[in-house]
């Protein structure tokens, strides 16, 4: 007699390949996905590095200021170059996907929020503070020392001097002998003066995550170098 479909053992066999042909791609597809967004979290944070350069070559070199003279508006590093990228298109970790869910400092997956020449802005990566202009020093918050100058041209070794990183903050001042977290987990998170604590982020990877530099390129970092970088003139 001739067979019209199949028998229940077939059917068995056909699903038992499938799954495990899906057991099979699922962790491959998800490091792809992975990979693919570690690289346009790269490609963003290079646009901003570039558009730091350019922004500086406007003003005849000079580094950003972050609050002038008896100025009490802060600008932050997105205010300096937005006329150089497209903020709205690197401002986001590809990463960061879910809405802010209240408070100013961001997470693994949501953004800091900051507010700025009278607008609020959001972001999810850190700028050096250490590369505003050293005028700005006559603020008593940080170390005067280590600001590299006013101009770009005053910072040497710029291939190793961090820009931007993958953040909890919106910018943070590493300095020498500053308590360092053992992970990139948000909880570590503790507010004001917790340099590193802003910038140590699991967000990628859990022992590494991405950096632009002063010479206009971006690179991953592992956890365990990001203390050896030329952060400020003191380092």
């Amino acid at each position: 007699m001739k067979r019209t479909g199949f028998t229940l053992i077939e059917l068995i066999v056909v699903i038992a390949i499938l799954g495990i042909l899906l057991a099979i791609l699922t962790p491959v597809l998800s490091r792809m996905n992975a990979t693919a967004s570690n690289t346009q979290c790269l490609s963003r944070l290079g646009q901003q590095a570039k558009g730091f350069l350019a922004a500086c070559a406007d003003q005849g070199g000079k580094l950003p200021f972050y609050r002038k003279h008896g100025d009490s508006t802060y600008r932050i590093f997105y205010d300096f170059i937005d006329e150089h990228v497209d903020i709205d298109g690197v401002a986001m970790c590809p990463e960061v996907t879910e809405p802010k869910p209240g408070g100013w400092w961001g997470g693994r997956n949501y953004p800091w929020k900051f507010v700025t020449l009278s607008n609020e802005q959001h972001g999810a990566y850190c700028f050096n503070g250490w590369l505003h202009d050293s005028d700005m020093s006559w603020w008593g918050q940080n170390n005067p020392r280590g600001f590299f100058g006013q101009y770009v041209s005053s910072i040497t070794g710029a291939s190793n001097v961090p820009m931007a990183c993958d953040g909890y903050w919106v910018d943070a001042w590493p300095i020498l002998g500053a308590p360092v977290p053992s992970t990139g987990a948000e909880s570590n998170l503790q507010g004001s003066g917790q340099w590193y604590q802003r910038i140590f982020t699991d967000r990628h990877m859990p022992d590494r995550q991405n950096f632009s530099f002063v010479d206009g390129h971006a690179r991953t970092v592992m956890h365990s170098d990001i203390t050896s970088l030329r952060w400020s003139r003191e380092f």
